[in-house]
């Protein structure tokens, strides 16, 4: 399909409708299961001039259900993740979104810890001409707390 017409919230939302219907007598599964999305995307997903949300890679999401039509498991496997994004974005894109949700969602602790900066200060961020305004916005600290949660 074309870019950004949805295939991904789609498949969000049908995975959300299974595992609603299912009846999965452990909670915490579907939880589970549903909290992979925002770590894949965060990881595999860039703005591009098309997308701001545009997954590079590939995903094959396979729900395993039993006999009464509980989900009790699922495994997933991504593909043909575009690796070249992380030195090498189109003029006006941005890297995978991770970079950005780290800056704007770690403490100044723990970017010290790590030797982050600021964003302006690394040129895998800066090189496209995108700029990275924006990027310590309510939003992505949410997002990078939700990437956090997923990672528990």
């Amino acid at each position: 399909g074309e870019s950004g017409a949805g295939k991904t919230e789609s498949g969000k939302f049908i995975v959300k409708h299974l595992m609603d219907v299912s009846e999965s007598g452990e909670k915490g599964l579907s939880m589970r299961i549903q909290q992979a999305s925002p770590l894949l995307e965060a990881f595999g997903n860039a703005q591009t001039v098309m997308n701001n949300n545009s997954s590079r890679f590939g995903k094959f999401l396979e729900l395993f259900f039993d006999e009464n039509g509980a989900v009790v498991g699922a495994k997933m496997q991504e593909y043909l993740l575009e690796k070249s994004r992380v030195t090498v974005q189109g003029k006006n894109e941005l890297s995978f979104h991770i970079f950005y949700l780290m800056f704007a969602g770690l403490s100044p602790d723990e970017r010290h810890q790590i030797l982050l900066t600021t964003p302006d200060k690394h040129n895998y961020l800066t090189s496209s001409g995108a700029g990275v305004a924006g990027y310590n916005s309510v939003d992505n600290q949410e997002r990078f707390s939700e990437v956090r949660e997923s990672l528990q």
